[in-house]
C-alpha cells in the first residue's frame, strides 16, 4: 500500500486520482455511482483511485481521515452491479497514514469502456455516461466514443501472421506416401472364397484344399450357393478391415503446424482447410481401428472426456474435401499442431510426384477478417 500512501501525501487530483473529504453513505450512493463510472471511463491506463478522507482545494490538501468507519463493502459492490454496465471491477480497502484511516476504492482491469447507466438511479438516468478528464468529470460525447473505439481496435486487432507447415506424424516435413499395389483384406478374402468355389466346380483335390483340412477354415463344408453368397457380400463384410488397412496401415498421418508471429494470442481459433477431391486421393472421415466398430467403441469409452483422440471434422461436398478443426487459443511464438489426432490420407498411384494445392481459412475471435493461406501437399514414394 506504499504507493497509495504516497498518493495521499503528495499527489493532486488527476485522471486517475479523486479525493473525497466525506465518505459515501447509503442514501447518497448516486454520487458514488457517478464518480465510479467516470473514473472507470477515464482514458488513463492502469489503476485508478477514489480516496476518502482527503480535502483538496486550490492545490492545498487536508488529510482528514475517515470520520466514521467505512460502510460495508458489499453495499458498494451491490450499488455498482445494479446500476452500471458492463461490470466495473474494483476493490475496497482502508489504509492508515499518520495515524488516520482512509478509505480507498481501487479501480483496475477495466478495459471494456464505455461504462454507462443501465437503469434509472436517483438523478442518474438510463444511458447516462460520464468520464473523468483531468480533475473534472463530464458527460461522454461523440469524440470520447470515437477515441474509445479506436483504442479498442488497436488493442484487439491482430498485428501478425500465422505460418503454416504441413508435417508428418513424426513432425518431419510432409510427403504423403503413394500406395502403388494395394490388395485389401476384402480382396484377399474374395480370392480365398473363389478358390473354394473353383475347387467345388471342378471337384479338385489340390494340395491347397487338403491344407485347409489340416488347418480348419471358415469356408470348409460350405456348398456352392453359400460360397457365392459370401463372395457377393465380401466387400460389405470386410469394409472396416479395408478402411483400417487403407488409412491406418497404408495411408499417411498428416498434421499442420501453426506458428503465431504476432504479439498477441489468437483466441477461439477455428481452421478450415479445403482441397479438391482429386482422383486417387481419399481423406478418412474418422479414425479406424483394428477389429472394426466394436474396437472403436471400446477405445472411445476408455478415453471418455479426453480430447487427444478427437479427430477433425471431414466432409466431402461439391468435389471438395472440407476439413474443420477447433484449436482454442494460439499463443504467439509457440508452434502448435492443428489436429489433436492426425488426419489420415490415402494416396493411390495416380498422384505420384504430384502436388495438391489447398486453401486454409483461419478464424479467430480477435481477427477482424479471417486469414486466408495456401498450402501444398506433396506426394511421393
Amino acid at each position: 500500500m506504499q504507493n497509495i500512501e504516497d498518493i495521499i501525501r503528495y499527489e493532486s487530483e488527476c485522471g486517475y486520482v479523486e479525493f473525497k473529504s466525506e465518505q459515501y453513505f447509503k442514501n447518497g450512493f448516486t454520487a458514488f455511482i457517478k464518480d465510479m463510472m467516470a473514473m472507470a471511463n477515464s482514458p488513463v491506463a492502469g489503476k485508478k483511485y477514489i480516496i476518502i478522507g482527503v480535502a483538496e482545494k486550490g492545490g492545498n490538501k487536508d488529510l482528514i481521515g475517515l470520520s466514521h468507519p467505512l460502510d460495508d463493502s458489499a453495499n458498494y459492490y451491490q450499488a455498482i452491479h445494479a446500476a452500471i454496465e458492463p461490470e466495473i471491477q474494483f476493490a475496497v480497502k482502508t489504509v492508515n497514514v499518520d495515524g488516520k484511516e482512509f478509505g480507498i476504492f481501487v479501480i483496475e482491469g477495466n478495459g471494456d469502456r464505455p461504462y454507462m447507466m443501465k437503469k434509472d438511479t436517483g438523478t442518474l438516468k438510463k444511458g447516462d455516461c460520464y468520464v473523468r478528464k483531468g480533475s473534472s468529470q463530464d458527460r461522454l460525447i461523440r469524440r470520447d466514443l470515437d477515441e474509445i473505439w479506436e483504442q479498442k481496435a488497436k488493442r484487439t486487432a491482430f498485428d501478425g501472421d500465422v505460418l503454416l507447415s504441413p508435417i508428418s506424424a513424426d513432425e518431419t516435413p510432409l510427403v504423403v506416401g503413394i500406395s502403388r499395389f494395394v490388395v485389401l483384406p476384402s480382396q484377399r478374402e474374395a480370392r480365398k472364397i473363389q478358390n473354394h468355389i473353383t475347387d467345388l466346380q471342378i471337384g479338385s483335390t489340390r494340395k491347397s484344399t487338403w491344407a485347409f483340412a489340416l488347418q480348419p477354415n471358415f469356408y470348409q463344408g460350405m456348398d456352392l450357393e453359400e460360397l457365392t453368397e459370401h463372395l457377393s457380400r465380401v466387400e460389405t463384410t470386410f469394409r472396416d478391415e479395408d478402411l483400417y488397412e487403407k488409412f491406418e496401415k497404408l495411408g499417411s498421418k498428416v498434421n499442420l503446424l501453426l506458428t503465431n508471429t504476432g504479439a498477441m494470442y489468437l483466441e477461439d481459433v477455428i481452421v478450415v482447410i479445403t482441397v479438391p477431391a482429386t482422383p486417387g486421393l481419399e481423406i478418412a472421415p474418422k479414425q479406424y481401428y483394428q477389429g472394426g466398430a466394436l474396437a472403436a467403441a471400446a477405445v472411445h469409452i476408455a478415453s471418455a472426456g479426453r480430447n487427444e483422440l478427437k479427430y477433425p471434422e471431414v466432409k466431402l461436398k461439391g468435389g471438395m474435401y472440407e476439413i474443420l478443426q477447433s484449436l482454442g487459443t494460439l499463443r504467439h511464438g509457440v508452434p502448435k499442431k492443428l489436429f489433436m489426432t492426425d488426419l489420415r490420407i490415402f494416396a493411390a498411384r495416380e498422384l505420384s510426384s504430384q502436388k495438391l494445392q489447398g486453401k486454409v481459412m483461419i478464424f479467430a475471435k480477435n481477427l477482424r477478417e479471417p486469414l486466408e493461406r495456401e498450402i501444398q501437399i506433396p506426394f511421393g514414394e
